[in-house]
C-alpha cells in the first residue's frame, strides 16, 4: 500500500533513489528519520519489522501513537520504565517480555556502588523501578513460559526451577543421556583480586577438552579474574599455533569471557563458571565475595548464570568444600540470597558430578519455594489414581496372562506421565488419563500433543485413555492396551 501511495504522489524521485544510502552531487541523501516519517508510509512496506532500542526510536521514528502495531520489549527488568514510555506510545499494542529473577535496570552514568569489588562499567540501581515491575504493578495481562526450551537437559534448569521459579517450568527429557554439568574443585588461591589456577586451569580445559566447533562462554565473578582468564588465553594462543587457530574457530561461533555483571543476553552450548575466590596466602576463606553477594541482586546474578547453557555448564571453583557444605543453615535464615544459594548451587553441582542422587534431592528442597500451580501440571489425587491404576493392572493380567507391574506419575524430563505399564521385556505404556476437555488457548492443544511426541521420542508406547470411553465400554479400551502391549 506505502508504495502504491508514493508512486502516486511522489513524482520527481525513484523510491531507489528515495532509500539511497550516499548522497549524489545532484541529491542529498535522506536521513531515516525523513524516511520513517514520510506520509506515505513507504519505510513500514518495506522494513515491516524493525528492532531498536527504546532511545533510537524515539530519535529515529515519527512521535505518532500508533505508528507500529506492535512494539515488543525484550529484557524489560533491565529497562527504565522512564525510558520506555515514547516507544510504547508508538504502539498500538505492547508486548513485554522479562524475567523477574534477572539483573534490574542498568545505570552506566550513575556511581551506586563503592566497593572496588563491585567496580564495573556496567551499574544496577537496584532503586529504579523497571518496565516489568510497573507492568506487574499496573496489572498487565500476564502470560508465563511453562515449557523450558533453551537447555538441552533437565539438570541445567532444575536448580533456578527450584530456587526462583516455584518449580513451574518444564524442561524437555534429554535426546540421549550424558552428564550436564561438571564440576572441578580446586585449592587455587585468591591473592591481589585474582586467582590464577583457576584462570590456567580454566584455560586448559578449553585446550584439552573443548572443539573448536561449540560456542562456548567463560563467566568470572569479578573483572580482574576476566582480565587474567584472557592473558591466559593469549599467553597459550602465543605458545601453541593448534591453540591459537582453535581459539579463532570458537571466536567465530561466539566465543566470550565476562564477568558476571555482563552475561544476561547471552547463550552458549557449553558455559564455564569460575568462581574466583579461594584461601588467600594465609590459608584463610574470607567470605567478600563481591556482587554475587549482595541481597538484593546477587540471587539474580547467579540465576543468569547457571541459565546461560544449552548443553553444558562445567563450573571451575577454590571455595572450601567445608565451606559451602553449610548452605543448608543459611538457606534457612536466609533465603535463596547472597552466599547462601551461590553455596547450595556448589552442593547441586558437587552431588550431580558424584551422581548422588539424595544430595541432589536434598538440595533441590532445601530450596524450594512454594510449587506454583501450574495447569499443565494438573493431578489426580494419588489414592485414586492408584486405585484405578491396581484395577487396570488386574483386568489388563487376565487378558495378557501374564504379570504387569506399573508405575504412576512416571517422569521423563519434566514431563509426568499418569501412568506406566512396564512388561517384563522392558516394553513400558505410557498412559495419561484424559486430556483437555476444554483447550484454553492453541498451547493447551499443543501441550497434549507434545506429551505424545515425548514419549515415542524416549522409545515408550503412548496410550490417551478417556474414562468417559473406559466406563462406558471398558472391553474395547482394555483390548486396545493389550493390543499396544502385544505390538
Amino acid at each position: 500500500e506505502g508504495i502504491q501511495k508514493f508512486k502516486k504522489i511522489v513524482t520527481d524521485i525513484s523510491i531507489e533513489q528515495f532509500f539511497a544510502k550516499k548522497s549524489t552531487p545532484q541529491r542529498l541523501k535522506h536521513s531515516l528519520t525523513h524516511i520513517s516519517s514520510h506520509k506515505t508510509g513507504v519505510f513500514k512496506s518495506f522494513f515491516p519489522v524493525c528492532m531498536t532500542n527504546p532511545s533510537s526510536c524515539s530519535s529515529l521514528f515519527p512521535m505518532e501513537k500508533g505508528y507500529f502495531d506492535y512494539v515488543i520489549f525484550d529484557e524489560s527488568s533491565q529497562l527504565k520504565i522512564e525510558d520506555t514510555f515514547t516507544s510504547m506510545l508508538r504502539g498500538k499494542k505492547s508486548i513485554i517480555a522479562g524475567d523477574l529473577h534477572q539483573l534490574p535496570p542498568m545505570d552506566y552514568f550513575t556511581e551506586t556502588i563503592t566497593n572496588k569489588e563491585f567496580n564495573s562499567k556496567n551499574k544496577y540501581n537496584v532503586n529504579t523501578k523497571s518496565l516489568l515491575d510497573f507492568c506487574i504493578e499496573m496489572d498487565f495481562n500476564s502470560h508465563y513460559l511453562d515449557i523450558h526450551y533453551r537447555s538441552k537437559h533437565p539438570d541445567l534448569i532444575n536448580f533456578s526451577n527450584a530456587a526462583f521459579y516455584k518449580s513451574r517450568l518444564i524442561p524437555k527429557p534429554p535426546i540421549e543421556n550424558y552428564k550436564a554439568i561438571e564440576f572441578y574443585p580446586l585449592n587455587g588461591k585468591f591473592i591481589n583480586r585474582l586467582n590464577k589456577k583457576e584462570a590456567t586451569t580454566i584455560v586448559k580445559y578449553i585446550k584439552d577438552k573443548i572443539s573448536p566447533d561449540q560456542s562456548v562462554g567463560i563467566a568470572t565473578f569479578s573483572l580482574k579474574q576476566r582480565e587474567e582468564v584472557l592473558n591466559q588465553l593469549e599467553i597459550q594462543s602465543k605458545v601453541s599455533l593448534k591453540f591459537y587457530k582453535k581459539l579463532q574457530q570458537l571466536q567465530a561461533n561466539g566465543f566470550f569471557v565476562k564477568n558476571i555483571e555482563n552475561i544476561q543476553g547471552e547463550e552458549r552450548n557449553i558455559i564455564i563458571i569460575g568462581t574466583t575466590y579461594g584461601l588467600n596466602e594465609d590459608g584463610v576463606f574470607k567470605e567478600r565475595l563481591g556482587p554475587i553477594n549482595t541481597k538484593k541482586r546477587g540471587h539474580k546474578l547467579l540465576n543468569v548464570i547457571v541459565t546461560r547453557a544449552i548443553d553444558k555448564i562445567v563450573v571451575f571453583s577454590s571455595i572450601p568444600k567445608n565451606v559451602y557444605s553449610g548452605y543448608e543453615s543459611l538457606i534457612k535464615k536466609n533465603g535463596n540470597r547472597g552466599k547462601s544459594i551461590l553455596y547450595a548451587y556448589l552442593n547441586y553441582v558437587n552431588a550431580l558430578n558424584d551422581n548422588n542422587e539424595n544430595d541432589i534431592s536434598k538440595v533441590l528442597n532445601v530450596i524450594s519455594q512454594k510449587q506454583y500451580s501450574n495447569r499443565l501440571k494438573s493431578k489426580f489425587s494419588l489414592y485414586a489414581l492408584s486405585s484405578f491404576t491396581k484395577y487396570l493392572i488386574e483386568k489388563l493380567s487376565i487378558k495378557l496372562d501374564q504379570k504387569i507391574s506399573f508405575q504412576n506419575y512416571f517422569k521423563i524430563g519434566g514431563y509426568e506421565f499418569e501412568i506406566a505399564l512396564k512388561k517384563k521385556s522392558g516394553e513400558t505404556l505410557l498412559i495419561d488419563i484424559n486430556g483437555k476437555v476444554m483447550h484454553r488457548g492453541y498451547e493447551d492443544y499443543i501441550f497434549d500433543i507434545d506429551r505424545c511426541k515425548i514419549a515415542q521420542k524416549s522409545n515408550h508406547k503412548y496410550y490417551r485413555l478417556w474414562m468417559s470411553n473406559f466406563y462406558n465400554n471398558p472391553d474395547f479400551e482394555l483390548n486396545k492396551l493389550k493390543t499396544l502391549l502385544h505390538s
